[in-house]
């Protein structure tokens, strides 16, 4: 009987191991795909940037 709970408790406790580390897997995918969506957004912003001030100057040109 105890070597019964003693397998069952290996095996789930196994079980959580596997799920630990799919979850920090998944944390870490996380993080990347946030990085990069910053990346983006500050390229985005960037580039808002500079087609803001092209527009400014053309209309200053334009007057």
């Amino acid at each position: 009987m105890r070597l019964n709970l003693d397998k069952e408790l290996k095996e789930e406790l196994q079980g959580l191991k596997e799920i630990t580390a799919q979850l920090q897997m998944v944390e870490n995918q996380k993080a990347e795909l946030l990085m990069q969506l910053y990346r983006k957004q500050g390229i985005v912003q960037f580039l808002q940037t500079k087609i803001n001030q092209r527009n400014e100057a053309k209309e200053k040109e334009d007057k």
